[in-house]
């Protein structure tokens, strides 16, 4: 996530992932051509679910989804934010359990190596998903182009990429805080000469909390070779 969010990396998608979508495209076009009631397929979404969408709706219905949900507001998530948003929804659409087929998947792909960004504000919600800052990430990477295969306007909009790529990236800070933290107080440790035997193995016998062994273990690894050490045996 790091990688690709902050760092540019490219990313590419498996042959499996687009077998995988063949297929799910193979039967949402089947259940479509038999008549067959599916929520955001063949219907209308939320209050308007038991409003059918004939085939010929299908491009028309796709793009007053996206525009109906175009309501966020505030500033502009910054860019590691939108590259997450992008990198969540390509692998969630890579799973293949779902309406998006390949062509979108890989346009999405094709936004992040092209380092292709769309602006999508950061306050907004609709409902239990995504659905405001999706609308704007969909908005801008279907560009004038818009056309989507039957389903795919729901796919873009019902899902929670952009609160999930925000959260792996505090993720990542907090880990990454975590680790300074503790060469901090490593060299604490080591300047003011101080006690070590807190961090002896059997302090997280005692208190059995994994987070506190994890701590102590890596401020021994921090200061092995440390005098103090000695001086403690001594």
């Amino acid at each position: 996530m790091v990688a690709v969010a902050r760092n540019g990396a490219t990313v590419s998608l498996a042959a499996g992932a687009l077998d995988r979508m063949g297929k799910a495209r193979l039967v949402a076009e089947g259940s479509l051509a038999r008549g067959e009631t599916v929520y955001g397929l063949s219907t209308g979404v939320g209050v308007r679910k038991r409003a059918g969408v004939g085939v010929d709706e299908q491009a028309a219905f796709n793009t007053r989804l996206i525009q109906n949900h175009l309501v966020g507001q505030g500033e502009l998530a910054p860019e590691d934010a939108v590259r997450a948003t992008l990198l969540v929804l390509a692998n969630g659409f890579a799973r293949g359990a779902g309406l998006a087929g390949p062509a979108l998947t890989e346009r999405v792909v094709a936004a992040l190596n092209e380092r292709r960004h769309p602006p999508v504000r950061m306050l907004g919600s609709l409902g239990q998903a995504d659905l405001a800052p999706m609308a704007d990430l969909a908005h801008g990477l279907l560009g004038p182009d818009g056309r989507l295969e039957p389903g795919e306007g729901l796919a873009l909009l019902n899902n929670n990429a952009f609160a999930t790529g925000l959260a792996a990236l505090a993720v990542a800070d907090l880990e990454r805080l975590l680790r300074a933290s503790l060469v901090a107080g490593a060299l604490d440790l080591e300047a003011f000469a101080a006690n070590l035997t807190p961090l002896d193995p059997a302090a997280a016998r005692e208190r059995p909390y994994k987070g506190l062994a994890t701590a102590l273990a890596r401020l021994r690894e921090l200061l092995a070779g440390s005098a103090l050490f000695w001086l403690e045996r001594s």
